[in-house]
């Protein structure tokens, strides 16, 4: 067990491997980069496997390009939790449109897979990023399971969230967050995601777009949200309920 409490630093990095019953923590620490050459505040460049990866209370706050960053995978009975966190990256992004993560200032970043067994937990995290194209969160598992609950707080930003092969039982509520570009929920179409469930409500955007590809049990629910663009698409699906409460389009609305 190794446990980080307590310290002031301008940059952490996590490498190395986590093995069976292993665990890494931090807890009320501050990762303050004023360095803006300085990539990454956290980077986590470490393989996980059955062992815990927990970041709680703690401040990352970057002038760099990536507040935190995880590139290495997440194998079965691995855990990454973040919980009561605020992030915040100021860094100019460097894009005008669309979704490319290597040029765009990001919170959090996870662009290596989750594997079968694998879990995402967030929860009651604070997320800032410095522009409009820029994400407050982009995430790429693969057969591993998200639980982002209705406390994590994003504002002025994109959100990415992409399953790129079979996943089960992904819980992704999206709640109180306000200024949003886009909210990307996607799935690919040749893989079937089942009992997936995915909520966003009282929240300000400009497009929401969610891509099930294909999915065979799923419930979705739209609720006090003002938008310009609402899409929702699907390759191929079975038992998908669909709430929309309270909800204003300005402009696209497509099922």
């Amino acid at each position: 067990i190794l446990v980080l409490t307590r310290p002031d630093a301008g940059r952490v990095t996590l490498a190395g491997e986590f093995k069976v019953g292993s665990s890494y923590q931090v807890d009320q620490c501050n990762v303050i980069n004023t360095v803006s050459t300085i990539t990454t505040a956290f980077m986590n460049s470490a393989i996980f496997r059955d062992s815990l990866f927990e970041i709680r209370r703690t401040v990352i706050d970057t002038n760099g390009i990536f507040a935190f960053y995880s590139n290495n995978h997440i194998y079965a009975g691995a855990v990454h939790r973040l919980v009561n966190n605020f992030i915040r990256t100021t860094y100019p992004s460097r894009i005008t449109s669309g979704n490319a993560p290597r040029q765009a200032a990001i919170g959090y970043y996870y662009a290596t897979y989750f594997y079968v067994g694998a879990v995402l937990e967030m929860s009651n995290n604070e997320v800032s990023v410095g522009s409009n194209y820029s994400y407050g969160l982009y995430v790429r598992p693969s057969k591993g399971r998200i639980i982002h609950d209705d406390t994590n707080r994003y504002s002025d930003s994109h959100i990415y969230v992409y399953h790129t092969t079979t996943a089960a039982n992904n819980f992704f509520i999206l709640n109180q967050s306000s200024n949003m570009q886009s909210i990307v929920y996607s799935g690919v179409a040749t893989s079937d995601y089942t009992d997936e469930i995915v909520g966003i409500y009282n929240t300000d955007a400009i497009s929401v777009n969610v891509d099930l590809g294909r999915v065979a049990g799923m419930s979705l629910t739209f609720g006090g949200v003002r938008l310009n663009t609402l899409v929702v698409s699907a390759a191929k699906y079975t038992t998908v309920n669909v709430g929309i409460v309270n909800v204003s389009v300005a402009s696209t609305f497509s099922i």
